[in-house]
């Protein structure tokens, strides 16, 4: 998620991107070019080519494919696109700046992050310390608690031993109680018996009174039945005479003594009285026995029921003191358990501690690192190294170069710095073309003023003269084919200023100048005659070539959207005079001469489009026009050369397998046009035709290392010439740190 990261990854394409690629693209090749400075033939001097990107500079001479070691007319042309290096390199700096706003997006945002996850980590510190204390305290609070469940249990232990001892008493004390009533109680039937004996009786004596006593009322109720009947009589006999009423009286008061008379028991029922009141307390006395049983029964009883209640309770007693026993062992399990859970809770609380405390000091890193990401954007170094291959073929020639490329990046807020160079072997069958050895190293430095709105870049390149030197002119490699056209020259500085407006975070405009200035260095040159043929049986002299300063101006425009980048590049590059030493044959006497010359101005505009159609395709086609005014040569036999344009098309696409794996394909064609008189032969260059298709492949291998490979097959169509074809083949390595 760090954007250093991400940024230092990029930092190979970075540098072949922004300055060696695109800039290199639309600007005159000093090391791919020579110019010869009369009608004569002339050799041709060798300059390394040793930026990672490759260029697309102007060489004057058209190679002929044909005879690789043989000059033909020299043609005032663009030099080639690098199509194997340039093409995927020009797209890749497209992506990267969208990605480089992406990644600085996601800076800031990492930066917000950390400090919100800085603040979390502080409060999750607090508590967590405030639960380290909560542990603490629970485990203070479990051990109180267990300290008091232990004694809890002691004492109701005890007291537990003590109902049950109570309870046994109790037990032995009901039983006893129970036995006494036990033992009592026939006693107290006997006595019952007695009572309900004598109650019978006197039931008995009873039932008899009441008979007697009933007979007695029906007696008097029928002599008071007959009492109507005696009034009725004794009126009868007076015949209803009121005056008689005094008689009637007394016949029915006569009447009713006699009937009374018959009916006199009372001796009878005084006896019975007697006999039921002998009974009557005779009944009373044992009842008062049987009561006074009874109360002693009941004292009995109530004692009995009193030990038995007390037994009851003391067994529930003894019962609730067991369950309480059972209850605080209960709570010593749970206190232990508490103590445990409050043991393990101070250890997890601890470890909580350490990590929140860790976390603290890790988010503070990454806060730490975040902000130094975000202050030192896009800051880092590279290390890249690799094989290219170049191979040609077709009517007799064969050539080929090897070239083993190392090169240094490094970049700052402030500053970039870079160095590059190689190892090279370039054999083109000629006797005297093969080359081995180092290629010029190159320096280049930056310094950055960058602002939101417009940004200022002062450049200082310089070529160190560690290539070959004194190479024959026969080691010639022709144009559109190979990576070196030459292969050492001498010192160089190129100063230049740069100047981007941002219209928006996504639109700048960028203005590039520079001037170059050219040492001179030597080279072997062939002896030629006076007609410009080489003199084969006079060996080749040192002769010194001396190139002249170049202007250059660019322009550039670039959109870099989230689906959509366009890049528009135009630039023009003027130079001054060039001088060239040359060896002639005149009258059996080796001459040496300078020839001066100057390359007319080259134009360059390309337009370079990238579209993301899927989220992990991306479609990609760029066009290219160049145009090279004619060299202008000194001298009254000159021939100044004819202008020379130049078109470059190609599309493709790329697609992402994962975050590690991508791959691509380009097809690519270029048409030159364009003729100019060469100082070696009377005869116009050619105009030519090249077809290639590109594939390759890229996988990081870590997050600071990735491998890519490149395959190219090409095609060259020569305008009255034999076709030719060919295998570009390149493997690479970069680790950013």
């Amino acid at each position: 998620m760090r954007m250093s990261r991400r940024g230092r990854k990029r930092l190979n394409h970075l540098r072949r991107d922004e300055r060696d690629s695109l800039q290199t693209f639309c600007r005159m090749s000093r090391r791919r070019r020579i110019r010869f400075a009369n009608r004569k033939a002339r050799l041709r001097p060798f300059f390394g080519m040793n930026q990672p990107g490759g260029c697309l500079g102007r060489t004057t001479a058209a190679v002929s494919l044909g005879a690789l070691t043989v000059l033909p007319a020299g043609a005032a042309e663009a030099a080639a696109i690098n199509t194997m290096n340039d093409i995927p390199a020009a797209f890749q700096s497209m992506q990267d700046a969208r990605d480089r706003i992406r990644d600085f997006h996601t800076a800031q945002r990492n930066v917000r992050e950390a400090s919100a996850a800085l603040q979390q980590a502080k409060e999750d510190l607090q508590l967590a310390q405030q639960n380290q204390h909560q542990a603490e305290q629970g485990i203070t609070e479990a051990r109180d608690n267990l300290s008091r469940a232990q004694t809890s249990f002691q004492r109701i232990s005890e007291e537990l031993q003590l109902a049950r001892q109570e309870s046994a008493r109790r037990t032995q004390e009901a039983i006893a109680a129970q036995q006494a009533v036990a033992d009592f109680l026939p006693a107290v039937w006997d006595q019952e018996t007695v009572v309900g004996e004598l109650t019978a009786d006197r039931d008995a004596v009873q039932q008899e009174y009441h008979q007697a006593e009933q007979e007695v009322r029906q007696s008097i109720q029928a002599r008071e039945d007959g009492l109507e009947q005696r009034i009725e009589e004794a009126w009868q006999s007076v015949d209803y005479a009121q005056n008689r009423l005094s008689d009637v009286i007394n016949m029915v008061n006569a009447a009713g003594q006699d009937t009374a008379g018959q009916d006199d028991r009372s001796d009878e029922m005084a006896a019975i009285s007697s006999r039921l009141d002998e009974l009557d307390r005779s009944v009373d006395e044992q009842q008062e026995r049987l009561d006074e049983l009874n109360g002693q029964l009941e004292a009995l009883e109530q004692a009995r029921d009193d030990a038995e209640e007390a037994e009851r309770e003391a067994r529930e007693l003894a019962a609730e003191r067991q369950a309480e026993q059972k209850e605080a062992g209960q709570d010593i399990r749970d206190g232990e358990q508490a103590l445990q859970e409050a043991m393990r809770w101070k250890a997890e609380a601890d470890e909580s501690l350490i990590q929140a405390e860790q976390s603290l000091q890790d988010t503070f890193s990454w806060k730490k690192e975040a902000d130094h990401a975000l202050e030192h954007f896009g800051e880092g170094e590279s290390f890249s190294a690799g094989a290219e291959y170049y191979n040609l073929h077709g009517a007799g020639v064969r050539a080929h170069q090897l070239y083993l490329p190392l090169n240094y990046y490094r970049t700052e807020k402030k500053y970039e710095l870079s160095l590059g160079s190689g190892f090279l072997f370039s054999a083109n069958g000629q006797p005297g073309g093969s080359v081995t050895g180092w290629t010029d190293t190159s320096i280049g430095g930056r310094i950055k003023k960058d602002h939101p709105v417009n940004s200022v870049h002062y450049t200082l390149d310089f070529n160190i003269p560690t290539g070959q030197y004194r190479v024959s002119s026969h080691a010639a490699m022709p144009d559109d084919v190979m990576r070196f056209t030459n292969f050492g020259e001498g010192w160089g500085i190129t100063p230049g200023l740069e100047v981007t407006r941002h219209f928006t975070e996504r639109d700048t405009l960028t203005g590039r100048v520079s001037l170059a200035w050219h040492g001179s260095y030597t080279y072997l040159a062939d002896i030629v005659d006076e007609g410009g043929h080489a003199r084969p049986a006079y060996r080749q002299r040192l002769a010194e070539y001396k190139q002249g300063r170049q202007w250059k101006q660019e322009l550039e425009y670039l959109h870099a959207g989230e689906k959509e980048q366009l890049r528009v590049v135009l630039n023009c590059t003027e130079a001054a005079a060039t001088r060239q030493q040359t060896f002639r044959l005149q009258a059996g006497q080796v001459e040496k001469q300078d020839d001066f010359y100057r390359d007319g101005n080259d134009w360059n505009l390309s337009a370079w489009y990238s579209r993301q159609v899927t989220a992990k395709d991306s479609w990609q086609s760029y066009i290219l026009g160049n145009y090279a005014a004619g060299t202008s040569f000194r001298g009254p036999a000159a021939v100044n050369g004819d202008d020379v344009r130049r078109f470059y098309a190609g599309t493709g696409f790329r697609h992402v397998y994962d975050s590690r794996q991508t791959v691509f394909a380009y097809l690519n064609g270029m048409t030159r046009r364009g003729q100019t008189f060469s100082p070696w032969y009377q005869n116009p260059s050619r105009s030519r035709n090249r077809m290639s298709l590109l594939m390759g492949y890229e996988r990081k291998v870590s997050e600071t290392e990735q491998l890519s490979a490149r395959l190219e097959r090409y095609v060259i169509h020569d305008q009255g010439r034999e076709k030719f074809h060919g295998w570009n083949m390149s493997l690479m390595y970069s680790k950013s740190f």
